[in-house]
């Protein structure tokens, strides 16, 4: 791993092909047994544009693998429920994005759809040709049974699509996903008609401070770009695409988390929107992810006397939730120390795997426990599964919460 400070990286810049930069944080994860999970990465930040990322990280087709087998996003589509915080998110997004759209003759296609639950939104907004892409297959199903929308399963690496098909190309919640930016980046720019609309969603780097999570959640497993306004508006002008919008918002993510977000616009250059490549540097991004660094450390400290408590005791010990809250905890944390039965998990892809030899299986199985204190290691959906525990399943096992007990929110939307 690179030593802290400035030093060469392993990882190429992909907006200006910068190799040296500013290590900016060291994110870890405990990685056992037969669980497709990473072992860590240096969040580091280029030193000639200012883009933030992961380095020290596999190739893209060990991501692509990975979404397409360990996908957690078609659970909640599969059987509808949604809940509502995810379903006013694809209602606002739809909202900002169709009066840009300039007919009901445009050809949309939604790289990364999950269930396709967007797209529904344009065509019942009167947009008849809608095609979505997603590496998960059991995505692709749900969305032409539930919506009666056509999903291709494919990654950027095999993405299949006439050139100059697209009027209108959307990804939301996506780039922050994908290793190799630069291949994504052509193929936008191939599958894109002249003229043609890219509407891009992004969590925002330079404002990960003002949103609610777990600590160091924003450097998961699975978000490996950290992009601030003007990051993601040099990535795109590397592929000739001119910034029509670039707004800033902060989404309720669900009842617990908020999540600052990019919201970007970008025509696809041609004799009406010449463009001259320019890359103007991010000099916010790194200062941003400095406050939050500082600002994780607070809470990290608070929820690492519980963890300490818990190893003191000795007692047996059953951990809800093996992503990257509780990974993290257990590489950095004493947690690992803990006298840990087994993990608990509501996605199915996660069964039968392994972290530190003890065995991931399904909540249905906690009445086999019942002396045994379940951790709940969720800050978003820590009630919900107090909830479960309760009233689902019936179970009057201790429950240990990591995030503080808080008045009940009131729903709004931000």
């Amino acid at each position: 791993m690179m030593a802290s400070g400035q030093g060469a990286f392993r990882r190429t810049c992909a907006i200006c092909g910068g190799t040296e930069g500013d290590l900016l944080y060291q994110q870890r994860y405990v990685r056992e047994g037969n669980a497709s999970f990473l072992e860590g990465y240096d969040v580091v930040a280029c030193s000639a544009c200012g883009f933030a990322f992961a380095d020290g990280i596999p190739d893209q087709q060990w991501f692509d693998a990975y979404y397409g087998m360990m996908s957690k996003y078609e659970d909640n589509a599969r059987s509808g429920t949604e809940t509502k915080w995810e379903v006013e998110k694809m209602r606002a997004v739809a909202q900002t994005m169709i009066p840009h759209v300039p007919n009901h003759y445009a050809q949309i296609v939604d790289i990364g759809c999950s269930s396709g639950q967007l797209l529904a939104h344009f065509r019942d907004a009167g947009f008849e040709h809608v095609l979505g892409v997603d590496p998960s297959p059991a995505c692709a199903q749900i969305a032409m049974q539930r919506f009666g929308i056509q999903v291709n399963t494919g990654t950027f690496s095999n993405l299949d699509l006439p050139e100059c098909f697209a009027d209108v190309m959307i990804l939301v919640g996506v780039l922050e996903h994908v290793r190799d930016l630069g291949q994504a980046l052509d193929k936008i720019a191939l599958h894109t008609k002249n003229g043609g609309l890219v509407f891009i969603s992004v969590p925002n780097a330079s404002r990960y401070a003002e949103g609610e999570d777990a600590p160091f959640q924003e450097f998961s497993m699975e978000h490996i770009n950290f992009f601030g306004p003007g990051s993601l508006s040099n990535l795109m002008a590397t592929r000739g695409f001119v910034p029509l919008a670039v707004t800033e918002d902060v989404l309720q993510v669900n009842l617990w988390t908020k999540t600052p977000v990019v919201h970007g616009i970008f025509c696809k250059a041609d004799e009406n929107f010449p463009l001259p490549f320019q890359i103007i540097k991010d000099t916010l991004t790194i200062g941003g992810l400095n406050t939050y660094i500082t600002q994780c450390r607070s809470e990290d400290a608070r929820i690492r006397n519980i963890v300490d408590s818990l190893v003191q005791e000795k007692k047996p010990l059953l951990i809800w939730g093996v992503g990257t809250h509780t990974l993290r905890l257990l590489a950095e944390s004493s947690l690992g120390q803990a006298n840990i039965v087994a993990f608990l998990d509501g996605n199915p892809h996660y069964h039968g795997c392994q972290v530190l030899n003890r065995p991931v299986m399904a909540p249905d199985v906690l009445p086999d426990y019942p002396n045994i204190a379940v951790l709940i290691s969720s800050r978003a959906y820590q009630e919900d599964i107090a909830t479960e525990i309760r009233q689902t399943l019936k179970c009057t096992n201790e429950i240990v919460r990591s995030r503080k007990q808080e008045p009940v929110k009131l729903w709004r939307n931000c």
